[in-house]
């Protein structure tokens, strides 16, 4: 089974050079992870890291190579994060490239 952690960088394989960050409580804030869940806020997320248009060609290179060492998800697959499995959804109209900010979410398996 697939393992990502907090600041786990992911793309779908349609995805043309976009990807994304895996955040989890724990990571993004462990002194408040429990009052978060006490709210029932999300144990783990994604973040679109967004694209700029820019005159530097290394921008560019530096988002391939991004984009090329990122862990390639599926819709439906089952991943572990933080000893937790989950079902990896992504998000309507995010298929073919992340159009929201939270292109992909993580649904707890039993």
């Amino acid at each position: 089974m697939m393992k990502l952690a907090h600041k786990s960088e992911v793309r779908l394989e349609s995805w043309p050079i976009q990807v994304a960050i895996v955040g989890t409580l724990n990571g993004f804030c462990p002194d408040y992870a429990e009052t978060a869940r006490e709210r029932k806020q999300a144990e783990c997320w994604t973040v679109f890291t967004g694209t700029v248009i820019a005159a530097d060609p290394s921008i560019y290179d530096h988002a391939r190579r991004r984009h090329a060492e990122a862990i390639v998800v599926e819709d439906g697959q089952v991943v572990e994060i933080e000893g937790r499995r989950y079902r990896v959804v992504v998000n309507s109209r995010n298929h073919e490239r992340p159009v929201n900010s939270d292109p992909i979410k993580f649904e707890e398996v039993a």
